[in-house]
């Protein structure tokens, strides 16, 4: 069954990847993650609707778009960990804080998206 429109779809999810590559890429270069206490809340939810956006193209389906967001979610907080990203040492509070809030922010965005296909699939 199909959620919306494929092409709509495809070029909300392309339209949103690309807002999300442009904030990250200006965001590390004006060094805005470091400047703004809340840029990486707004990369995050961002990223949360992308990959929520992204599943939601590939499966068409909501069902699981909320948890394959918080899985890839957490895939990211490794990547972050691996190439030290967070600018705080491994089990800190500051670094075991900023993981458990870029998880919830991710699924937030998530559920944003769910929520508001849902809630059409409701009207129709």
């Amino acid at each position: 069954m199909c959620v919306m429109n494929n092409i709509k779809l495809a070029i909300i999810t392309l339209s949103s990847l690309i807002s999300l590559y442009l904030i990250h890429i200006y965001g590390i270069s004006k060094h805005l993650y470091v400047g703004i206490w809340y840029y990486d809340l707004i990369a995050h939810f961002l990223g949360g609707i992308c990959l929520a956006l992204s599943a939601l193209y590939i499966l068409k389906n909501p069902k699981y778009i909320i948890l394959i967001t918080f899985i890839l979610g957490v895939m990211w907080e490794i990547y972050e960990w691996y190439f030290n990203l967070t600018g705080h040492p491994f089990g800190s509070y500051e670094y075991n804080f900023d993981t458990i809030k870029d998880l919830i922010v991710d699924t937030i965005g998530a559920v944003f998206v769910w929520y508001i296909v849902s809630r059409n699939k409701i009207r129709k």
